[in-house]
């Protein structure tokens, strides 16, 4: 056995035993290691970059499929991801990591990505799928109000929700079940 081939050996042994001991603290309160989190980050972004490279977009432009995505994204997402200007809310304090804020989304990724992010979820980030549940259009609603407006203020958004507060409509959930809006 080489001396390099013995090195990566004990490497991993030593890792495998540290893997298994459970010394490493998964609590949300604790970050991980520097280069943990840069590994986990690396790998998400460059598997949401793949996974996504083939969605179709749709025309996104429509107003009332933005204003149903405003709804659905007040609705389902603002718990985590907040809404502009707002000091965070109990759940955003308490997970790690961080779900990126709005506008953060918006710059970070792509019309494809967040169709991709929305629809299929975040193994280990808190981020449910909401293709399980939700309709392509629904969830393209909510990519099209985030296109829209890609950099949100605390007033738009404002003004957003009370054009949307009385806006009626059904979605069909993947259980078959109508959900009136």
């Amino acid at each position: 056995m080489t001396k390099v081939t013995y090195l990566v050996f004990v490497f991993v042994v030593v890792g495998l035993i540290y893997l298994f001991s459970g010394s490493y603290n998964v609590s949300a309160i604790k970050p991980h290691f520097s280069f943990v989190e840069s590994f986990l980050h690396v790998f998400k972004e460059n598997s949401i970059k793949k996974h996504s490279k083939n969605v179709i977009v749709p025309k996104l432009d429509n107003q009332n499929f933005i204003k149903r995505g405003f709804k659905n994204y007040d609705e389902m997402c603002t718990g985590c991801h907040g809404v502009p200007g707002e000091p965070e809310s109990v759940v955003q304090q308490g997970l790690y990591p961080k779900p990126p804020e709005l506008n953060e989304m918006q710059e970070e990724y792509g019309t494809k990505e967040l169709f991709w992010i929305i629809k299929n979820g975040v193994k280990l980030s808190g981020m449910p799928s909401y293709g399980v549940t939700h309709s392509e259009d629904d969830i393209w609603s909510i990519v099209a109000f985030m296109k829209k407006f890609e950099d949100i203020s605390k007033n738009d958004y404002k003004i957003m929700k009370k054009s949307v507060i009385n806006m009626d409509y059904n979605h069909i959930h993947k259980d078959g079940k109508v959900h009136k809006h």
